[in-house]
């Protein structure tokens, strides 16, 4: 599993929400990731939220938009504005 932070320098504790989160999904976690997982990053304000199915070779993602996420096309290179001075490219192997 992986977050981004962008923003200001972090201390010791993360004091704001990821503005991009990445779950592998596995067979004892997959129902939590979709389902509780998927609505607390909702409602605390992640802008991104990956899951990541390797026995699928798959990805969904979902972007916030007006509170609540929506899913986009996934492609195999895929770029996320994550503020205007934090951006990543992904290249996903699947």
């Amino acid at each position: 599993d992986l977050s981004i932070v962008c923003g200001s320098e972090l201390q010791r504790f993360i004091d704001q929400p990821p503005a991009l989160i990445v779950e592998v999904l596995s067979e004892s976690t997959k129902l939590k990731d979709r389902t509780w997982k998927f609505e607390l990053y909702q409602q605390q304000g992640v802008t991104y939220y990956l899951l990541a199915d390797p026995v699928a070779k798959m990805f969904e993602v979902f972007e916030l938009d007006g509170g609540s996420y929506r899913s986009i096309p996934s492609r195999t290179d895929m770029q996320f504005t994550l503020s205007l001075r934090c951006r990543i490219d992904v290249h996903l192997p699947f």
